[in-house]
């Protein structure tokens, strides 16, 4: 599913939403779908080589945390701009979609969420340290 998600956020192929959208957040889209797509396709790799090979999967851990904290840029870029983030609503009666943005008043908010997304990649890439050691006191054990 993160494949297909970061496809999709990193081709755009919905001209008439991501058309609506600032050029500068299309481009945030595009790093954040390769990212997408890089990490789900380590976690294919992982899949792929099974339990077979425990030093490929300690090397893809590694690969995946210098992925999740490159990541991390992408998300304080967006924070200091939260002007070009996109909030679409529906207009009535015609049904168009409009890109309204967010209100100044909701950037600390915006943030706010911005720094959550931050700190759980941080505990997520903990994870993969937790897991390299796993590996590697599952390989000790042998």
């Amino acid at each position: 599913i993160g494949i297909v998600i970061g496809i999709m956020f990193f081709s755009q192929f919905i001209p008439s939403i991501f058309g609506l959208m600032d050029p500068e957040f299309r481009l945030f889209l595009q790093f954040s779908g390769l990212f997408i797509i890089a990490e789900g396709g380590l976690d294919l790799m992982r899949g792929l080589i099974g339990k077979r090979q425990p030093t490929a999967h300690q090397i893809i851990h590694g690969i995946t945390i210098v992925v999740k904290l490159a990541s991390i840029s992408v998300v304080v870029l967006m924070m200091n701009r939260p002007e070009i983030f996109p909030i679409l609503v529906v207009e009535q009666p015609t049904g168009a979609l409009t890109n309204i943005g967010i209100d100044p008043s909701f950037y600390e908010l915006f943030r706010i969420i911005a720094w959550l997304v931050i700190i759980a990649v941080a505990l997520s890439t903990i994870g993969n340290f937790q897991k390299i050691v796993k590996i590697e006191r599952y390989r000790n054990l042998k």
